[in-house]
């Protein structure tokens, strides 16, 4: 699931920076762990180049199994879309960040949707987050379920 979500991660437009008179798109930065790793994570991070996308963890996945003996995997996941702010910002401002994040979160869904090993994408949520740790970020957590087609064999 990592890896699924890190790949997807990687195809979004983070933000347009210019490199050497050029204009270069550059991905989100992309991180996971429990809360305590992204809070040290969130500290070190200088948004400069782009806004950063939080997988939490740990990662659930729940195993239906079907009488045919087929498992459908589900994995309801929770994801931060935040960048850079600051704790003296009016509530305007805040929304412009949250609206970015908001159409991040939309290209993050859509991208999500196209994935052949993804069968459905379900229950999705998002919450507007502002000033979130001690690093001052705003923008938005999405919780979602994503079920998986299953290639293995159960018997």
């Amino acid at each position: 699931m990592i890896s699924l979500i890190e790949t997807i991660v990687g195809l979004l437009t983070g933000r347009t920076i210019i490199v050497e008179e050029e204009e270069v798109i550059v991905p989100p930065h992309f991180y996971h762990g429990v809360k305590s790793y992204q809070d040290l994570e969130a500290d070190d991070e200088s948004f400069d180049t782009a806004p950063a996308v939080y997988l939490d963890e740990p990662i659930i996945s729940y195993d239906d199994i079907k009488q045919s003996g087929y498992i459908e995997e589900s994995y309801p996941l929770k994801l931060l879309f935040i960048d850079k702010s600051e704790p003296d910002w009016t509530p305007v401002e805040h929304q412009v960040v949250i609206a970015k994040m908001r159409t991040l979160r939309r290209e993050f869904l859509n991208k999500l949707q196209q994935q052949d090993s993804v069968r459905h994408v379900a229950d999705s949520k998002t919450t507007d987050v502002i000033n979130l740790f001690d690093a001052n970020i705003s923008g938005v957590m999405l919780e979602v379920t994503i079920y998986l087609y299953n290639t293995e064999s159960s018997c």
